[in-house]
């Protein structure tokens, strides 16, 4: 991939479109993705923030940032690159510049990544590169019990872990999640995006509230 490569923050809403069909789409399982009706919806509202990575005229990489009004949270809902763009370099510049853009907003970002001990055995070589791309940037894993709604009628997903990368690596000061607020406005979230939850992923959610907010999770890198 040429260095000739422009980030910038996409407001328009055909530019948007684009991005999901080209870029976001292809990159990920239905199970994983919002349809393009409610991403529209999503980016109008509000909710999310998009990024794109263009190379000679075209969409090669987005990252979507999800958001709450009234809180302070901040989650990389979508981080794609291309198929004809991959492994160069595209996907780090543009984590990268989404990073730089929120050091003055928030400590950290949160992220669900995949576990490569929980993916199906055919699957485990791409979760594993992922991480060692997540790594670079310092990210960290929550110690949790995370759980992710599923499809309509499926059971919750297991193979996430809740992860959080750093806005300033250099800042030196622990990091520091109080699950408690960060739940609510994962509901938040999802409640806005129109996806369920089933019992276990309430449970877990239910749980996390009651301990108050003074509780605390554990960190470990990725």
């Amino acid at each position: 991939m040429s260095t000739d490569l422009t980030i910038r923050r996409i407001r328009d809403r055909d530019e948007v479109a684009a991005g999901y069909t080209h870029v976001i789409e292809p990159a990920f399982p239905p199970a994983e993705l919002v349809g393009a009706d409610e991403y529209l919806r999503l980016f109008r509202e509000g909710v999310m923030d998009v990024w794109h990575a263009e190379a000679a005229g075209e969409t090669v990489g987005c990252a979507v940032i999800m958001h709450v009004d009234g809180h302070r949270h901040r989650l990389l809902g979508y981080l794609a690159v291309a198929a004809t763009a991959q492994s160069g370099g595209v996907g780090g510049r543009l984590l990268a510049r989404v990073i730089a853009e929120h050091r003055d907003v928030v400590d950290h970002l949160y992220a669900e990544i995949e576990n490569p001990d929980r993916v199906p055995e055919e699957e485990k070589a791409d979760a594993e590169r992922r991480h060692r791309f997540y790594r670079r940037y310092d990210t960290r894993v929550l110690d949790v019990d995370y759980l992710t709604p599923g499809a309509p009628g499926e059971p919750s997903l297991t193979i996430l872990d809740l992860c959080v990368i750093p806005t300033d690596p250099d800042r030196g000061e622990p990091v520091v999640v109080r699950m408690a607020e960060l739940l609510e406005v994962l509901v938040a979230l999802r409640e806005r995006a129109g996806e369920g939850f089933d019992d276990r992923w309430a449970a877990m959610v239910a749980g996390a509230i009651r301990a108050g907010d003074g509780h605390e999770a554990g960190i470990r890198h990725l």
